[in-house]
Parts: C-alpha cells; sequence; structure tokens
C-alpha cells in the first residue's frame, strides 16, 4: 500500500485561471477531494471525475462539518493510504483554518504539503478596479478578519488601525458590516473614506458597491449583499471607477455551460473566459475508439479489384475521427504511402478548418474543404469534385450523421462507412446532486452544444424539464433541432467551428442575452 499524504491546497477566490500550477497537479493525481462550500464552481467543474470528493461545505453561518470532523477525515483518508487533496477557498492559511489542520496531520503523523493560494484579500479588490496599495494613496495594507471570537468578542484594535493609514481588508465581515463601520469611525476615521463591498469577487456574479464609510452600511443594505464578500477600506477604493476592468469584458456577468470533454474543450472554454465569461464544464457524452482488425484496416489501402484504377477519397468529418484513424495508424505501422498506390488514387475531403488542422498535424494536406462546414455542403462538394466512379469512404463516428451520405445519394457517389469511434453518454455518478441544484436554480445562463448526441446527453444526465426554456448557441443546423425538441431557445453559429461558436456567443451577449 502506498504511503497516504495530505495536500492543504488554496483554489483562490473563485475563478479557475487563479488556482496555482501547483493546485492543479496534486488535483490531478489525488484519490480524494476535500473541499470547502467557497471553491469556485469553474474550477469544481473541472476536477477530475473519476475522483472521490468530499464537501464539507464550511461557509459562515452554514457548517455543514465541524473542524474537528474534518481534522479526523483527513487523518483517518491518509491513513488508508489515499493522496488527499484538501481544497480550500483562497489561502488556506489566510483565516482559512489551514494551520489547524497541519497541526492535526503533524500530531498524527500524516506526510503533507503546503500549497497557498491566490487570495481573496488582494485579488478580489483587482478584480474590482481597486489596487490594495498605491503610491499616492497608502504604503500598507492590513487583512482582518470579519468574524467575532468564539466568545462573541470583537478585539480587534480599531484605534491602531486607524493610525496606520493603510488600505483595510476585512474578510467573513458581511454580517458585521455596520459594526465594523462603526467601530472605525468611533476609533477616529471621517466618515467620507472611500470604501466597497465587494460580491462573489472573481466570478460571474460579482458585484461591488463603492461609498463612504459613513454610508456604505446603508447601500450595502439596500443592494442586497451577500456573502461571501469582503470589505475594503482606504483611499484606493476611489480609484475603482477609473481602474474597473473586469465589468467592460464582452461576456462578464455570463455563466457559460460547455458540454464537450474537456481535453477536447480546452480552446473554447480559454476563448470564453478570455471574454470574461465564468465557465463550468459539464460532458454530457464520451469518445470510444473503435477497435478495428488490422485485416479490415487494410482494406483502405485499396488493393482489392473494386479499387484499382479508381480514385479514392478519405473523408474526414471530425478532428477526432482524424486522432482515431491516426491511432490506428500507429497501431498497425501505417502511413500516407500505404494508402497512396498507382492503383487507386488518394484524395481527403474535411468537413472544417478544425478537422483539416488536424490533419495538418498528421502530415495529410485536405484535397477539399466545403465553404459551409457541415455534412450537407461536404456532400454537395464530393458530389462535384470526385469523379462518377470514385470510392469514397467515410472516416468518422458509427453514428454518422445522415446529412451528408444523403447528398452523396443524390450525386449518386458511392461510399462505405468506415467507423472508427462511436459516442456514448456519459455516466457521471459523482457530484449529480450539486449539479442538478445548480441547473434547477437557473445558475447557468447559457448551453453550448456542438452536437446533437451532446444535447441528448445533457438531457438524460439532468431531465428533459431542466433544459425547457434555457438558452442555448449550438454548431450545425442538426443540433439545433435537437436542442428545440427539448424546448429550449437556439441561436445557430453561422459555421461549424469554435471560432463561429465564440462569435454567436458575443452576439447573444450583446443582444442582452439572459
Amino acid at each position: 500500500m502506498k504511503q497516504g499524504k495530505v495536500w492543504l491546497t488554496g483554489a483562490g477566490p473563485g475563478s479557475s485561471g487563479l488556482l496555482t500550477r501547483r493546485g492543479e497537479e496534486v488535483i490531478e493525481k489525488a484519490d480524494l477531494i476535500v473541499y470547502d462550500a467557497l471553491v469556485g464552481e469553474e474550477i469544481l467543474s473541472m476536477l477530475p471525475e473519476k475522483t472521490e470528493k468530499i464537501s464539507v461545505g464550511k461557509r459562515a453561518g452554514r457548517h455543514s462539518a465541524s473542524q474537528e470532523a474534518i481534522n479526523e477525515l483527513l487523518v483517518k483518508e491518509a491513513k488508508q493510504g489515499k493522496w488527499v487533496v484538501r481544497l480550500k477557498g483562497g489561502d488556506p492559511f489566510v483565516f482559512g483554518r489551514g494551520g489547524e489542520e497541519v497541526l492535526c496531520l503533524q500530531e498524527a503523523g500524516i506526510p503533507f504539503e503546503m500549497i497557498p493560494g491566490v487570495t481573496s484579500a488582494i485579488a478580489v479588490p483587482t478584480y474590482a478596479g481597486i489596487p490594495v496599495t498605491h503610491r499616492e494613496d497608502t504604503s500598507s495594507v492590513h487583512i482582518i478578519t470579519g468574524h467575532p471570537q468564539k466568545d462573541g468578542a470583537d478585539r480587534t484594535d480599531y484605534e491602531a488601525l486607524v493610525r496606520l493609514n493603510g488600505t483595510l481588508v476585512f474578510l467573513m465581515g458581511i454580517s458585521n458590516l455596520e459594526k465594523i463601520l462603526r467601530h472605525l469611525q468611533e476609533a477616529g476615521m471621517a466618515e467620507s473614506m472611500p470604501a466597497a463591498m465587494i460580491e462573489q469577487g472573481t466570478t460571474a456574479r460579482q458585484r461591488k458597491i463603492v461609498a463612504t464609510v459613513g454610508s456604505l452600511a446603508e447601500r450595502a443594505k439596500e443592494a442586497e449583499i451577500q456573502a461571501p464578500g469582503i470589505l475594503v477600506v482606504g483611499k484606493v477604493c476611489a480609484r475603482s471607477e477609473k481602474m474597473e476592468w473586469r465589468e467592460k469584458q464582452r461576456l462578464f456577468g455570463k455563466r457559460i455551460l460547455v458540454t464537450r470533454e474537456r481535453k477536447k474543450a480546452k480552446d473554447l472554454m480559454a476563448m470564453l473566459q478570455e471574454e470574461g465569461a465564468e465557465v463550468w464544464n459539464l460532458p454530457t457524452i464520451e469518445t470510444i475508439p473503435l477497435e478495428i482488425e488490422k485485416e479490415t484496416f487494410e482494406t483502405l489501402e485499396g488493393k482489392d479489384a473494386s479499387c484499382r484504377g479508381r480514385e479514392k477519397w478519405f473523408v474526414f468529418t471530425s478532428p477526432v475521427g482524424v486522432e482515431c484513424f491516426q491511432r490506428l495508424c500507429r497501431n498497425y505501422k501505417k502511413d500516407m504511402r500505404d494508402f497512396q498506390s498507382d492503383q487507386s488514387r488518394l484524395k481527403i475531403a474535411a468537413i472544417g478548418s478544425g478537422t483539416q488542422v488536424r490533419l495538418m498535424e498528421m502530415g495529410w494536406v485536405a484535397d477539399l474543404v466545403p465553404e459551409e462546414y457541415n455534412g450537407k455542403e461536404l456532400g454537395r462538394a464530393l458530389g462535384k469534385e470526385s469523379a462518377e466512379d470514385a470510392k469514397i469512404f467515410l472516416i468518422r463516428a458509427k453514428q454518422g450523421s445522415e446529412d451528408l451520405t444523403e447528398a452523396l445519394y443524390k450525386a449518386k457517389r458511392n461510399w462505405a462507412e468506415f467507423p472508427v469511434y462511436e459516442t456514448a453518454l456519459k455516466k457521471r455518478e459523482s457530484d449529480m446532486e450539486r449539479i442538478c441544484q445548480l441547473l434547477e436554480q437557473d445558475k447557468v445562463d447559457l448551453y453550448t452544444f456542438i452536437s446533437s448526441s451532446t444535447v441528448r446527453g445533457m438531457a438524460e444526465m439532468v431531465g428533459v424539464s431542466c433544459l425547457k426554456g434555457k438558452e442555448a448557441v449550438c454548431i450545425g443546423a442538426a443540433t439545433a433541432a435537437t436542442a428545440r425538441e427539448y424546448g429550449m431557445k437556439v441561436l445557430v453559429a453561422e459555421n461549424a467551428t469554435i471560432e463561429s461558436l465564440v462569435k454567436a456567443v458575443l452576439e447573444w451577449a450583446k443582444s442582452g442575452g439572459n
């Protein structure tokens, strides 16, 4: 049995972009992830699906597990030989009780590692356009807990804080906001001192109220500011209006669900995040490469009499198809030379630019890419470009679209299906209760789908009722039609590319989406 170990890891304030690289590394190799309620949903959606997860849900006023119970859990699981990541919002050692957990592990003889996180005390003001220091305003910043002691007493020396004349950042102070501001004024702070309250900083639901020490409590009450949030007091708060940047991003405030497998969705997610969206990843299908016998694979070489002297086409309808075909080539030690011969002239067609790029990475250049990236146009283009007696191999999914074959039929072309992979509905057993609850509570602003199977997978996973009336951006008319069958409001990307999908999302947001 391997030796158990615990990594106390900071998840940052919410945005997945603020999770450290070291944090990502240990998350990927963990057997168990024990996480708090303050870990951002964007980060939770990227946790490895097969990894065991336990929510201990610590949040002010809603403790679902005591600190003692959490300590015992970490020790117990590590003693069973598990690699445990204790994932905590922000930095575990800035009022996160990480020190208590470390001491408990040390006393139990459990190996541990401390991985700092980006603290909300610095990141959240930054995302709100507030620099916690500025040479013209202050030369110091001070982080204070907004929670009283266990006995209810507040032992903060407010007079000392006021004398420091620095930026004051109070964490977990929303419930005591009025008291904190009153104590600061009683200690001599001018009621005109700029102050700000920031709710759910770095996430899509970020809100800020910038006022003064004298008026902030009332303003926050009117706006119904809720936890989690932080209080910032100091001259730097007055710079927020000029320095704000987050609110200017085109997808700020939008939560977007991506339904592709994470590995294949990285580019799409990065592009949406670059525009300011909070992106949740929930794969609804999985790709399963098909095992094909060598003898069957070699039929593509066209050595039999039916192919001799005829033009031969390999037609790829997705990057996944190219990857699975390449895998078979590696397995059977084949390359371009094996498929090209005097007896059968090989040409290659790709449905779109993404597939074309994958082929180029393989060293193959597509002879044909339709102007519109869909099966119908690909079939029409093949009908025009291919010889009447051409042998056309459709190298694609087992459940391929009929649009392509209908177009080939109309063009009176002969084709043969050569499936190299199949898609299956994703069986997600872990954290389904949390996911369904989020969707039922309308926490998602927009769904994105790249195929009909991803739509059906979502309906199967969360139920048809969760999709009715929701907004979606789709690639392809067939995908859009499937989404409409489930009662969704649909916008269709102009082309079957990730860039076109993002463009459609931006158009949706510009038109006041959600």
